[in-house]
């Protein structure tokens, strides 16, 4: 399975290079190429079932996703687009999604299909520790982590540690002040397996310091985007027209929405209700997430029992202790044993 695995990635690999290359000269032949490719390794009714929708959502002639495809192949290292699609498509949701359903049913267990690293709530963070889950991760099919910058010297080395997990998808989400040096994006432009989520709140978008962070990014051909965390009163703002529309002209490829704890249902489905309109075809070209809705919902088609897991005890396990494992978490999980910060409940 793993030398069929290998093949089947270098094929794709091949595909996807030479349909990103043919886009720069016809951008809506090479996209619908690249969704048939979906078709082809797709292993389940759901993936087929979620490209035949791709499928006839960029078939309609005045299509955003053909400009916004245009706009990425202009400012996003063409490396990064692969390895990103890649990884993200074809390794965790695919092959991954593969692996979990197998692992879920030999373990009795539910496992998630992306695993959240919020260093936010670590005084320390070890690296090792975090490369061992990874690694463990790997094995047992999860291929998409992110990371929650505590600390703005905690991005580099995660980054190179990321960078020996070639075929995992990461993403590196860091506070808009944590993106001010162009040493740093120069750095983060150097990892093909990496986007960046930029955590800010809407008024920071007119603002001096995101235009600078932003340009940083762009200049460095980084693929990224912003995150906000919504109130009941910010709500109608973080998703405005004009919010989304700065957030284009700064070069963002996605915006993710994440309630607040305490943000009424109500708030939530108005949100969600208006992303979901954006995502028409008659939208702006932004991927835009919701964070509780979309989560579950990819979850729940390639059958994660758990969705995600959110950890955040990330310091090196004191002297003569051992640090469990990744599957020994998850356990605990499922068990109700282990605390995890509210997002993960």
């Amino acid at each position: 399975m793993e030398l069929q695995h290998r093949l089947i990635r270098q094929a794709i690999n091949i595909a996807v290079s030479k349909a990103l290359d043919d886009m720069r000269g016809n951008t809506r032949r090479s996209l619908r190429n690249l969704i048939e490719l979906g078709l082809l390794f797709s292993r389940s009714e759901n993936q087929r079932g979620f490209f035949g929708l791709v499928q006839r959502a960029v078939s309609e002639g005045n299509n955003r996703y053909y400009r916004l495809a245009s706009r990425v192949i202009q400012d996003v290292n063409p490396d990064t687009l692969k390895t990103v699609g890649i990884n993200l498509g074809y390794s965790s949701l695919v092959n991954g999604a593969h692996q979990l359903q197998k692992k879920q049913i030999a373990e009795n267990c539910a496992l998630p299909w992306m695993v959240i690293f919020d260093a936010r709530r670590c005084g320390c963070v070890s690296f090792e520790l975090l490369g061992r889950l990874i690694s463990e991760g790997r094995k047992i099919g999860i291929c998409t982590y992110v990371f929650r910058a505590g600390k703005q010297e905690e991005m580099l080395p995660f980054c190179s540690m990321a960078a020996g997990f070639e075929e995992c998808m990461f993403f590196l989400e860091a506070p808009l002040g944590f993106l001010q040096s162009p040493e740093t994006a120069e750095c983060l432009g150097g990892f093909p397996n990496l986007a960046v989520a930029v955590d800010m709140a809407c008024g920071d978008f007119g603002r001096e310091g995101a235009q600078n962070a932003f340009s940083l990014l762009r200049k460095n051909r980084c693929l990224y985007g912003y995150r906000i965390d919504y109130g009941e009163e910010e709500r109608a703002e973080a998703i405005s027209r004009r919010l989304v529309s700065e957030a284009i002209g700064l070069g963002n490829v996605f915006g993710v929405y994440v309630p607040k704890i305490g943000v009424s249902a109500a708030a939530r489905n108005e949100v969600f209700s208006e992303i979901c309109s954006k995502r028409k075809e008659k939208g702006q070209p932004l991927i835009l997430l919701d964070w509780v809705g979309d989560m579950r919902f990819i979850g729940e088609k390639i059958r994660s029992g758990m969705g995600y897991f959110v950890l955040d005890s990330l310091a090196a396990p004191k002297d003569g202790e051992m640090a469990p494992g990744l599957l020994e978490l998850l356990k605990r999980k499922a068990r109700g044993g282990i605390r995890l910060s509210p997002a993960a409940r």
